[in-house]
């Protein structure tokens, strides 16, 4: 039977929390009780420090863990109040990434932007491009990494701009690799900023993403298990706030199994890696099965799966706020933020 953690809800990632068990049944990764955990201090809301009302609210955290559904209905309690800026939509990364290419000398006459890249990469470094594309664990060269970081400061400057116009910011958005955070708040290091993580089992994502590839928005579970890394860790010391606590045995299962699933669906249609590679050829799918397996022993070894039993995450950085949207429906969700901002900001 798989068992459910709450291990509290909501977290002030600023304090220490005690953890709370749920003994209802779930269909997520198989947790460990917490009662089998050291207890943590307590620490409510209300005793933290007064600030001014934060100008922007970030929520962040891997692909289909409820960002935007939670977004939506703080849509619906701000109104017109908040301005929302997200990543899918409200910034042109194709744009510049075609300028990039242009740039380097692409003719988009004479070949596609992916294939003019992988010619390019491959004779300045040597070195192939990845099919898994960009992540803590992919393995394309440090030019395209430069390249992508370019974008997304591009993107990060944009919210700026925005937040400098408007009154109150709503961002969505997604970090790929840990160093992410530190350029967002670089960039945005004049802003008052509230820092939302939401949280959801990788297993409970799973289901979420079929359940959008069922409805014809077509998803992978790859996605969101490349961006996990970014956002969370392994615990490593008692002062690090606990998000969840998993199996090693479990989440191994469950991390070869959507590997495959997703290697085979990459056989039978190649349009499903669009988003990696436009037109995978036979030789790109027995690469991609090899990147596949070198993706899933870097996730193992770094979240500890073959040396502990159980693994506690925690997050990679500083957050004001976790939200477990397993739990939480996405009205729960906003009014769980919106409650908060209050407590801290009154």
């Amino acid at each position: 039977m798989l068992y459910k953690t709450c291990l509290s809800t909501i977290f002030m990632l600023s304090c220490s929390l005690a953890l709370q068990a749920s003994d209802s049944n779930a269909v997520t990764l198989q947790h460990v009780k917490s009662g089998d955990l050291q207890e943590e201090k307590k620490t409510s809301i209300g005793s933290l420090q007064k600030s001014v009302a934060s100008k922007v609210i970030l929520v962040a955290g891997p692909s289909s863990s409820g960002k935007t559904s939670t977004i939506n209905e703080l849509k619906k309690i701000y109104g017109k109040s908040h301005q929302v800026v997200k990543m899918d939509g409200d910034f042109d990364f194709d744009a510049v990434r075609e300028k990039q290419a242009i740039e380097l000398g692409w003719n988009p006459e004479k070949a596609t932007f992916n294939d003019f890249m992988a010619e390019y990469v491959l004779k300045q470094t040597g070195k192939a491009t990845s099919l898994l594309g960009i992540g803590e664990f992919c393995t394309d060269p440090i030019m395209l990494k430069e390249m992508r970081d370019k974008r997304l400061r591009a993107f990060f400057q944009h919210i700026h701009d925005v937040a400098i116009k408007s009154e109150n910011v709503i961002v969505d958005t997604v970090f790929v690799y840990a160093d992410d955070y530190e350029m967002f708040f670089d960039v945005m290091h004049d802003q008052r900023i509230a820092k939302i993580l939401i949280y959801l089992p990788l297993e409970a994502i799973a289901q979420r993403v079929e359940t959008r590839n069922n409805s014809g928005d077509k998803r992978s579970v790859f996605q969101a298990i490349n961006q996990f890394p970014a956002f969370y860790k392994v615990k490593e010391s008692d002062t690090e706030p606990i998000v969840d606590v998993i199996r090693s045995n479990s989440t191994k299962q469950f991390l070869k199994k959507i590997l495959d699933d997703d290697y085979r669906r990459s056989m039978q249609d190649a349009d499903y890696y669009a988003m990696v590679r436009y037109g995978l050829s036979q030789h790109d799918i027995s690469e991609l099965k090899i990147e596949f397996y070198a993706f899933y022993r870097a996730f193992v070894e770094r979240f500890k799966l073959e040396t502990s039993k159980t693994v506690v995450l925690v997050p990679q950085r500083e957050w004001d706020l976790v939200v477990n949207t397993s739990i939480h429906s996405p009205e729960e969700a906003a009014q769980i933020i919106v409650e908060y901002l209050k407590k801290k900001e009154g």
